[in-house]
């Protein structure tokens, strides 16, 4: 069922709404764009119609409903790497990708850096194929396979293991 709520036109059909303690539904704020399974929670993105997005999460309960952060970027994908959530964003002024880790401790998302000092952690082709690991999420942009772990990544493969990886999870 989820993962048909991938799917921007089912998601504009849908109404979403979250049981409140009352027995009233609480709605979701109007403008739902993404919507993925992390862990226990529900992550999804709104756009607030004014350029700016909002990356909220829910347990199914009011209390538990809440805006994680204000985004900046387009938000095009929220991925679960074992209960922690990552969110790709593009940047239309830049045409580049960048990945951000859900921080708790700073109710907000850090963008995962690249673990080469100085070097872009940005990409150009929207990352694609997420495989998540027991502690590591692997996925595939700009013919390169990356490894993320934490708040950092690394190229671990060129072409060749990235049309391996594509491969594997297609089937």
């Amino acid at each position: 069922y989820l993962g048909q709520l991938d799917n921007p036109n089912t998601l504009k059909r849908v109404e979403l709404r979250i049981a409140g303690l009352s027995s009233d539904d609480v709605p979701v704020p109007t403008g739902l764009e993404l919507i993925s399974e992390v862990g226990n929670e529900l992550y999804f993105t709104v756009d607030t119609g004014s350029g700016d997005y909002q990356l909220w999460r829910t347990d199914g309960t009011p209390f538990g409903t809440q805006i994680v952060t204000g985004l900046s970027l387009l938000p095009v994908k929220i991925i679960d790497l074992n209960g922690r959530a990552y969110i790709m964003q593009y940047n239309s002024s830049s045409a580049r990708y960048s990945l951000w880790a859900v921080n708790d401790a700073i109710n907000g998302v850090t963008q995962v850096q690249n673990t080469i000092e100085f070097a872009d952690s940005l990409f150009r082709r929207e990352p694609q194929s997420f495989v998540a690991g027991a502690d590591a999420l692997y996925f595939i942009s700009d013919s390169r396979v990356y490894q993320v772990q934490g708040t950092v990544f690394s190229t671990i493969a060129g072409v060749s293991s990235a049309q391996q990886l594509a491969a594997s999870t297609n089937d």
